[in-house]
């Protein structure tokens, strides 16, 4: 994610645990620390990327393209399992969009 773990108060960093585990509700409570600086250095692209995160479905089942093995032989898909599907939340992707119209996180 991209967070240095030592500029994060110790709730801050349980928070982050669950974040990087995939919990889409930590993503969104440690995105809007990041935008009020709540324990937090206040940091709009940290709010952004983790709101993103929150707001966006994930799991299920996912394609990939494995190339050929041998020379003239033939690549093919292969569904992968990427495990239950979360759906995005709705209150990350209104957050996410009031920050963008907004340009900035909000002066504490």
């Amino acid at each position: 994610m991209g967070i240095d773990r030592a500029s994060l108060d110790p709730a801050a960093q349980v928070w982050l645990d669950r974040a990087q585990a995939g919990d889409k509700q930590a993503q969104f409570d440690l995105g809007m620390r990041y935008v009020r600086g709540d324990g937090v250095p206040q940091d709009c692209e940290a709010a952004r990327r983790l709101l993103r995160r929150a707001a966006t479905r994930t799991g299920g089942t996912i394609w990939v393209y494995s190339p050929p093995v041998t020379t003239g032989g033939s690549g093919r898909v292969i569904p992968v399992d990427g495990g239950p599907v979360q759906p995005g939340l709705q209150t990350a992707e209104e957050a996410l969009a009031r920050l963008n119209v907004e340009g900035g996180c909000p002066k504490t």
